[in-house]
């Protein structure tokens, strides 16, 4: 029981409750046991505390509490989370060594890592060292697969890897069905788009993540109108879900229909879908681009409201929306008001404020 309550402590961010939790199952004279331990190990990870997350891992050896593939899980994904992937290949060789063998998700975790860090020939290797040790491969394997080579701009690659995967026993799920259309999409290729839409519905049914990869495929494409394709989803029997409504949302922005886009902001909110950050940040990005800076502070104090931090981009345009619109005061009240929120500052934010400042002082004297 207490286990289960650390673990759910450290899903929602409430680490130290979680710690506190740790040392009343000490104090109670109980003993940690593997399960106890690897939740502590885990939740230090998901927090990105990987010294921590090694002092744990000591004190289990200390107390002679041996580790299993799941602590070790834990470890890699949080090092290759951080972009820390020699660490993590080393906790993998340490594994091995103590003749504690990795699985498909240790496996799975580099191999997409190393696919996202743009060092393809290492996650292959990794592939085919999981294939040597003789390793089921799954679904997961197969979406990680269809990801990279859409990441990559090779979905001309993707038939002969499903033919490779149904040679092993592996069909494409929905999730696979999803990785394909929008992959096709972003490619253009809008034919090969529709064949993957028309096998998906022969051989499963859409769910929300399918249709909303289907619906920003054809937004995309600039054919169909934002109405229709909500419309089609809800005929379908689908109901659409946060992610629907920020690819709409999106859509309108970009035409420049920002009062179709807050209204859609409303009707979300209408319906019980809770906005999120990157809705927010659409809208301020929308609101900026056609200078109704007002309505963007606006919408960029709800935003604060609900505990968002927007986005360096965002800033960005809020700046230089600001210095659009002549309106000398908002641009360091703007600025101090994010800076409060914990946004982390890159070099091209401070360039921009620097240069709207220049101007502002030129063509103001302030």
């Amino acid at each position: 029981m207490c286990t289960t309550i650390m673990d759910g402590l450290f899903k929602v961010g409430k680490y130290k409750e979680a710690e506190e939790m740790f040392e009343t199952i000490l104090k109670l004279n109980l003993v940690p046991n593997c399960v106890t331990y690897s939740a502590l190990v885990d939740g230090y990870c998901k927090l990105g505390e990987m010294e921590l997350a090694e002092f744990v891992l000591q004190k289990m050896e200390k107390e002679h509490v041996p580790p299993t593939v799941i602590t070790f899980s834990s470890i890699i994904n949080g090092y290759a989370k951080k972009g820390m992937l020699s660490k993590a290949v080393d906790v993998l060789r340490e594994m091995v060594r103590r003749s504690i063998m990795p699985n498909t998700i240790v496996y799975a975790t580099l191999i997409d890592a190393y696919f996202r860090a743009g060092e393809q020939d290492v996650a292959v290797g990794f592939y085919k060292e999981m294939e040597s040790r003789g390793l089921e491969e799954s679904n997961f394997i197969l979406d990680i697969l269809l990801n990279n080579l859409k990441r990559v701009g090779r979905m001309d690659e993707a038939p002969l890897l499903i033919k490779d995967m149904h040679s092993k026993g592996i069909n494409p799920d929905i999730v696979n069905y999803a990785s394909l259309i929008d992959g096709y999409f972003k490619e253009g290729n809008e034919s090969a788009a529709l064949s993957i839409i028309q096998e998906t519905e022969k051989n499963t049914r859409f769910d929300v993540v399918a249709y909303n990869a289907l619906i920003k495929g054809l937004l995309r494409l600039g054919k169909y109108e934002p109405q229709y394709v909500c419309s089609r989803m809800i005929e379908y029997g689908l109901a659409p879900d946060c992610v629907t409504y920020n690819t709409i949302i999106n859509t309108h922005c970009i035409k420049g229909n920002i009062g179709d886009a807050l209204d859609l902001l409303k009707e979300m909110k209408s319906y019980r879908i809770m906005p999120n950050a990157v809705t927010y940040n659409i809208l301020i990005g929308g609101l900026c681009k056609t200078g109704a800076i007002e309505k963007a502070i606006d919408v960029l104090n709800q935003m604060l409201v609900m505990g968002f931090v927007p986005t360096p981009i965002t800033h960005k345009f809020l700046l230089k929306a600001s210095s659009r619109s002549k309106r000398a005061d908002a641009i360091l009240q703007i600025h101090k008001k994010l800076v409060a929120t914990g946004l982390e500052l890159s070099l091209t934010v401070y360039n921009t404020l620097i240069t709207v400042l220049c101007r502002k002082s030129r063509g103001e004297g302030i």
